[in-house]
């Protein structure tokens, strides 16, 4: 551009054009160049890799990447896409002065001419992390099997997050096999506004006592998370008096999860998709539609129900041939839901027109995703409800949401 005229010249040469630079739907066929250009170019914060077309020679290009980062040691803002751990590691050493970190794909490695494979964990040491004091966002999400711990390692692994004060935002969702013990690092996080976790499977009390002591959350997502059981997650979100946006994915509510809810009068938005892949579907469904029409939600502006549509054997086809199952969803009676008889007579049989089924052995209820929406609809009168249909594609833990 700056050869066309001395106009565009000037115009090119404006430090404020400059502050981010995205790489979206750009082939790079000069590395080092590109590098010069950015060396001479004090103004960039923000270098932004999501989109950018990495060629044939993958490994050659990432190493590229990776000595350009190096020579830009004022940067603030990084975004990756698909990105393999090992040049996370390697960027997360060199520039102290980021604010804010994001990978939304992170693999495993990279081999010329080879595909992801979807059956290997990338393992990424958080620990490493704790060498950015300034860092006041980190979003990090895997591609296909998850992201995992390494065996070994050489720093304090997730205790190493305490070591990050001025943190507001973490997503740290598609975790694999973290104990309950791997998040005593939470309440170090004071100044937190926005969390997301996941896998939360394995959660004890401990964890929820930590997650409860983060009074500055706004917004809170934590997927695979809850028992019908244990009351910690009513423990954990009574604290949160400051919350706006929670949600619930893949969850487990107990019978108490009103009280909660009546805690958290900040409430605007509430997300949730009931587990209905484990054997207690039935009940989690039931607890989760009891408490939300057990209490005076006039406060809450948007509630998402999501329903799960699909089972482990069918997912992959659903997700592949996702246009051909919408169309087949709008002739066809919209997905069930099941619950206990228990809400038969004290909710159920109070609302005219109500269509459902029920089963003569047991007593439970089943209704489409449509007769819940009324159900929700009537109670929650002031508040836009969405019953949404959910398929996923679960692959070892990990979830695609179309």
């Amino acid at each position: 551009v700056a050869c066309v005229c001395s106009t565009w010249k000037y115009v090119a040469a404006q430090p404020l054009l400059w502050k981010r630079i995205s790489f979206n739907g750009v082939f790079v066929k000069d590395w080092a160049l590109a590098e010069k250009s950015l060396v001479n170019l004090s103004s960039v914060q923000r270098l932004d890799f999501r989109g950018i077309i990495i060629g044939e020679k993958k490994s050659a290009t990432l190493h590229k990447i990776t000595d350009l980062l190096h020579s830009t040691e004022h940067l603030k803002h990084l975004d990756f896409g698909q990105v393999p751990a090992g040049v996370i590691h390697d960027v997360v050493g060199s520039l102290s002065s980021l604010e804010v970190l994001t990978a939304e794909w992170i693999i495993d490695v990279v081999r010329d001419g080879d595909d992801i494979d979807p059956e290997k964990t990338a393992k990424i040491d958080i620990g490493k992390f704790s060498h950015l004091k300034n860092l006041k966002e980190l979003r990090l999400r895997a591609a296909c099997a998850g992201l995992q711990l390494p065996m070994f390692v050489f720093s304090e692994g997730m205790l190493g997050m305490r070591e990050l004060p001025q943190l507001q935002k973490l997503a740290l969702t598609t975790f694999r096999d973290l104990t309950t013990q791997e998040f005593d690092f939470l309440p170090y996080l004071e100044q937190l506004e926005d969390l997301e976790l996941g896998d939360c499977s394995e959660w004890e009390t401990e964890a929820y006592i930590s997650l409860g002591k983060l009074t500055e959350l706004r917004h809170l997502r934590l997927e695979r998370i809850g028992s019908v059981s244990n009351e910690g997650l009513v423990l954990g979100l009574s604290s949160l008096k400051n919350l706006v946006h929670l949600e619930l994915i893949m969850c487990e509510v107990p019978e108490t999860f009103s009280r909660a809810l009546m805690e958290i009068s900040t409430l605007r938005a509430l997300c949730i998709w009931p587990d209905t892949f484990s054997e207690r579907a039935c009940q989690v469904n039931t607890n989760c539609l009891a408490s939300i029409v057990a209490i005076d939600l006039q406060h809450l502006q948007l509630f998402d129900w999501g329903v799960l549509t699909t089972d482990y054997q069918k997912t992959k086809d659903i997700v592949k041939n996702y246009h051909s199952y919408c169309k087949a969803q709008a002739k066809n009676d919209s997905p069930s839901v099941e619950f206990t008889k228990s809400l038969k007579e004290s909710l159920f049989d109070n609302i005219p027109e109500l269509q459902y089924v029920q089963n003569v052995q047991s007593g439970n209820i089943t209704m489409s995703a449509t007769q819940l929406k009324k159900i929700l609809t009537k109670k929650l009168s002031s508040t836009y409800v969405r019953v949404l249909p959910v398929p996923i594609n679960v692959m070892d833990r990990l979830y695609f949401i179309i």
